[in-house]
């Protein structure tokens, strides 16, 4: 947990450090060269905050957390996280006339989302799967309670918002006239 504790302190220090190096870009204080550097580092420190997913995966005494595929579902999550704010944030600072970013580019990170989405709904199904096939052990009867117990309807919910999701960022660019961000 100490490391834990330390990677996504460290994490929020460099985004507050490349925030700040692009405002000053935009203001035309500095020179894009000045931006790369931390943009590495900001992307790989991203990276590198899947430990937390680690600590999940590593507690045995959880079926539902000790499984291979945490590390990649809390990585898609925290990509689809950043994406959808920078769809928000994005579709705020053009409102404001701050940047103007194409409504064509929005749908498409909107439709990289949706891909995203659909990569974590596959995860999602096929964990359950595989946990409720051989009908016994803790595995099955702690996704018992998820699918069909008490956890049931946080864990539906989730899939009915999961589907809606992808459906409306899928269908993101194909008529201009319905964007739904």
């Amino acid at each position: 947990m100490f490391w834990d504790f330390i990677m996504l302190a460290s994490y929020m220090v460099i985004s507050i450090i490349f925030t700040r190096q692009l405002i000053l870009l935009n203001e035309g204080k500095i020179e894009e060269k000045g931006v790369k550097g931390i943009a590495v580092v900001a992307f790989i420190a991203g990276i590198l905050v899947t430990v937390t997913s680690f600590v999940f995966s590593f507690q045995v005494a959880r079926p539902l957390w000790n499984t291979p595929a945490q590390p990649l579902s809390f990585l898609i999550a925290a990509l689809v996280a950043a994406l959808a704010s920078l769809m928000i944030l994005s579709h705020i600072l053009n409102k404001s006339g701050y940047i103007k970013m194409p409504i064509g580019l929005l749908a498409k990170i909107g439709k990289l989302t949706a891909v995203l989405l659909c990569v974590e709904l596959i995860i999602v199904v096929a964990e359950v799967l595989i946990s409720l096939y051989p009908g016994s052990g803790e595995d099955y009867i702690a996704f018992i309670w998820l699918v069909a117990g008490k956890g049931a309807v946080g864990f539906w919910l989730e899939m009915v918002d999961l589907v809606t999701a992808i459906v409306l960022l899928a269908k993101q660019g194909t008529s201009r006239r319905h964007v739904y961000y």
